[in-house]
């Protein structure tokens, strides 16, 4: 984390911290999703998103292509 920004995220509680993780998650979802090929199908989407998400390959039993 960037110093600059430790004494600002220390001043918040746990919940608004949580939130706006959850927050920054949700929009970088959004962008992916964004971004994607249009002609995905809905489990390829889901394995496409997983996988810019995670940088790493979807679990292979997780959704079927």
């Amino acid at each position: 984390m960037n110093d600059l920004y430790k004494p600002l995220i220390n001043k918040l509680t746990e919940s608004e911290r949580i939130l706006i993780t959850s927050l920054f998650w949700d929009t970088a979802r959004k962008i992916i999703v964004d971004i994607a090929p249009k002609e995905l199908s809905d489990n390829q989407l889901k394995r496409y998103v997983y996988e810019k998400m995670y940088s790493e390959p979807a679990p292979s039993d997780l959704w079927n292509s």
